[in-house]
C-alpha cells in the first residue's frame, strides 16, 4: 500500500510539473532541425530561396507584432505527399555582429477578412521559434535570401467561398531581434509552386455544383429501385 501511495505521488507530482513548467522553445539551429510539424498540419522547413525569387512582402518584422496582406493568387502552393501546402518564407536579414544575428517568433497567425483567424501558431505548445541560436555564429544554413518556410495546409481554408482575390493577413509577433527587418514574403515563378487564378475557388464549396447533386439523386434513386426488387 505505502508503494502504491509513493508511485501516485510521484505520478501527481510530475504531472503538475507538465503543468505549471513554462513552454519549451523550438530551437533552430542547423538544417537538420528545420522539420518540424507544427499544430493544425502545418510545419517548418528550411529555405534557401535566392532573393530574386521574392515576389511580395507581406511584412518586415522587428520586436513587436505587426500584420501585412497579401493576396491568395500571389502565395504559391505546393503538392507534399498528396497534400496542399500554403508556403510562406521568412527572411532572416543577418545584419550586424556576433551576437546580433538571433531572433525569436513568438506567434504566428494567419486570418481572413470578417472570417477570423485560420490559424494560429501553438506558441503555448512549441514555446517560440528561436532561430540562428548557435554559438559561435555561423552563415549556414541562415544565409542570404531566404531561411525558412512556412508551410501551411490549404484544406483549412476549405469551405469559406474564398477564391484567389481574397486577402490573407499574415500577423507575427517577434523578439530578440537586432538585426533588422526581417521579412515574411512569397516566391513568385521559378519558385516550382502553383497559383490560383484571381476567381479561382481555394478547395472546397460551401453549396454542391449542381452534377454533383444530380450524381448523388441519381444514386440515391438507384439504391431504391434495388430495394424494391429485392423485396419482390
Amino acid at each position: 500500500m505505502k508503494n502504491f501511495i509513493a508511485v501516485r505521488n510521484s505520478l501527481l507530482f510530475v504531472m503538475f510539473c507538465l503543468v505549471v513548467s513554462p513552454a519549451f522553445a523550438l530551437t533552430i539551429t542547423d538544417s537538420s532541425s528545420f522539420n518540424v510539424l507544427l499544430n493544425g498540419g502545418a510545419y517548418i522547413t528550411q529555405n534557401s530561396a535566392a532573393g530574386s525569387l521574392f515576389s511580395d512582402e507581406i511584412l518586415a518584422s522587428g520586436n513587436e507584432t505587426k500584420s501585412g496582406t497579401v493576396l491568395f493568387n500571389k502565395i504559391p502552393y505546393f503538392d507534399v505527399g498528396g497534400t496542399l501546402y500554403f508556403q510562406f518564407v521568412y527572411d532572416l536579414q543577418e545584419q550586424g555582429g556576433e551576437g546580433k544575428k538571433q531572433v525569436s517568433i513568438d506567434d504566428i497567425v494567419i486570418s481572413v477578412g470578417s472570417i477570423g483567424t485560420i490559424w494560429d501558431y501553438a506558441n503555448g505548445i512549441n514555446g517560440s521559434i528561436i532561430l540562428n541560436s548557435t554559438t559561435p555564429y555561423s552563415p549556414s544554413p541562415l544565409s542570404n535570401g531566404g531561411d525558412m518556410a512556412l508551410y501551411v495546409p490549404v484544406s483549412l481554408f476549405y469551405g469559406f467561398g474564398l477564391t484567389g482575390s481574397d486577402l490573407l493577413t499574415l500577423t507575427v509577433t517577434q523578439s530578440q531581434s537586432d538585426n533588422g527587418p526581417d521579412e515574411w514574403v512569397v516566391l513568385g515563378e521559378g519558385s516550382g509552386g502553383s497559383f490560383f487564378q484571381a476567381g479561382d475557388p481555394i478547395g472546397q464549396n460551401d453549396v454542391p455544383e449542381p452534377t454533383t447533386v444530380l450524381l448523388l439523386g441519381s444514386g440515391l434513386v438507384g439504391l431504391w429501385g434495388a430495394r424494391k426488387k429485392f423485396k419482390k
